[in-house]
């Protein structure tokens, strides 16, 4: 009876093994495939001081060739000057005291510590690491087997994501920015901001990137 029951446990001891063999190398690709920086971290840089005056509008276009930009980043920076500095927002560009012309050049991952997850990716790990689990250990112990492996399979699955998931990623967001008062000169700026967080894909850093911007273009008009 000790004989069998030595012999019935080493199936589900291989499965284990099996299964966790299987889930790392699966690991170790998804690893591989996973998305890279696309440039470097660009150096901060202020905008040149504009001088505001009695300007009481200001009028903000943007452009931009990306369709999934924020189209709302023009009624954002015309609405923190006003909040800053009392300047409200023209109707037109011929009604503006100020115009500001911005054009969105680019917007890329610059850094990350680790590969970069979401929420269905790491759901996604999980469930194949328990079917891979599931299947190894199926073949390797039978049923027995098959409930271990998909146990240690569901739970390196989780493992992985949970390890993910702690990336600290680097967006930039590179842009000119053109700047006139009425009956002035233009100032034109090649302008860079950053933003970075635990996890930040594209869509949550867009918003941490124009939120920036606005930030820098309004600090151009003094405090």
């Amino acid at each position: 009876m000790k004989e069998n029951a030595m012999h019935s446990g080493k199936p589900a001891v291989s499965a284990v093994l099996l299964a966790l063999l299987c889930l790392t190398l699966f690991s170790l690709a998804g690893c591989a495939s996973s998305q890279s920086p696309q440039g470097p971290v660009p150096a901060s840089s202020a905008l040149p001081q504009q001088e505001a005056g009695d300007a009481s509008s200001v009028f903000v276009e943007v452009k931009s060739s990306d369709s999934s930009f924020n189209s709302d980043l023009a009624s954002l920076v015309a609405s923190t000057l006003q909040s800053d500095h009392g300047i409200n927002p023209a109707d037109s560009r011929k009604e503006a005291d100020i115009t500001i012309d911005i054009t969105v050049n680019d917007v890329y991952l610059a850094a990350s510590s680790g590969r970069r997850i979401s929420g269905s990716q790491a759901l996604g790990t999980t469930a194949v690491g328990t079917m891979l689990g599931l299947g190894v250990g199926s073949i390797a112990g039978g049923r027995s087997g098959a409930l271990i492996g998909a146990g240690a399979g569901a739970l390196l699955g989780l493992s992985a994501s949970a390890a993910d998931a702690k990336s600290e990623n680097t967006w930039a967001m590179k842009s000119t920015v053109t700047m006139q008062k009425k009956s002035g000169a233009p100032v034109t700026k090649e302008h860079a901001v950053t933003a970075s967080g635990r996890g930040m894909d594209r869509s949550s850093a867009l918003h941490a990137l124009e939120d920036k911007l606005a930030q820098d273009i309004s600090a151009a008009y003094g405090k």
